[in-house]
């Protein structure tokens, strides 16, 4: 049932300053809440698949080896050809848990319906998003933001158009290039506070790594304390990060779409 018209979000009254977009995309969060838990649901095996997997390959470390982060790094980064396999998997998780808060956002502001079912393409959508940005990555950074600058509504455009995954990169890339000062401050603002938010996470890892060594034992970055910390901190950032960008990128584009000028993509 789509939300009564008093209790929706209005994004076509005027075009949105980029802190206006983030102030009105917390509302959205704050009003459909529930929205956050599907995401949560995924991350929480996301996290209890990577403490399993960074204890299964760390196991064999030296207690020196154990000391030096660099080191623990490396080791997290092998493994068997399948893990990588499940990884892959959680991330095609993720974007189909990312749909439920981008499908409500849209239904929240009047941009969607309960009818809208495009859950399949949503996700294609995003694992697309996620292979042009690797690989402009690749090939160097610039490419792979200048990437992900054009196409970070290309979901959100899906779900709000109920358009096929590869119609929604034009239109994405059409309000990209129509309002590119808008979508560079919005997308530099997201990845900024997502890279302090993660940074934050980690650290109670650090500190209960060094508590331990001044103790007077070697720094613990393997310890069953400090994995839970350090992949439980990072499934809850996360969540939140994953939640609250669905509900940004899906207002910013709802409402950015309402005033540039008519073109044949809409």
């Amino acid at each position: 049932m789509q939300p009564p018209a008093e209790n929706r979000i209005n994004l076509t009254e005027h075009e949105l300053e980029v802190i206006e977009i983030f102030q009105i995309a917390y509302r959205s969060v704050r009003r459909i809440w529930w929205t956050w838990i599907p995401v949560f649901l995924v991350e929480l095996i996301a996290s209890g698949w990577g403490y399993y997997q960074a204890s299964s390959m760390l196991v064999a470390l030296n207690p020196e080896a154990a000391g030096d982060f660099q080191k623990v790094m490396e080791a997290m980064n092998g493994g068997p050809g399948w893990y990588q396999w499940m990884q892959l998997l959680l991330f095609c998780l993720t974007f189909a848990a990312m749909y439920f808060p981008t499908k409500h956002a849209a239904e929240l502001t009047g941009f969607s319906d309960p009818e809208n079912r495009q859950m399949f393409a949503y996700v294609i959508g995003c694992i697309l998003l996620t292979v042009f940005s690797a690989v402009g990555l690749l090939l160097c950074i610039l490419p792979g933001f200048v990437v992900l600058f054009f196409l970070c509504m290309y979901p959100s455009a899906i779900v709000v158009e109920k358009s096929n995954p590869f119609r929604a990169i034009g239109m994405a890339f059409r309000v990209a290039t129509i309002r590119p000062g808008k979508i560079f401050a919005l997308l530099f603002l997201f990845l900024l506070v997502t890279m302090l938010a993660t940074l934050g996470s980690m650290i109670p890892y650090f500190a209960y790594s060094i508590t331990r060594a001044a103790q007077g034992s070697t720094p613990d970055f393997i310890g069953t304390g400090a994995l839970l910390l350090l992949y439980g901190g990072i499934g809850l950032v996360s969540t939140v990060v994953y939640t609250y960008g669905a509900h940004l990128f899906t207002v910013a584009y709802g409402n950015l779409r309402s005033f540039i000028p008519a073109g044949q993509e809409f």
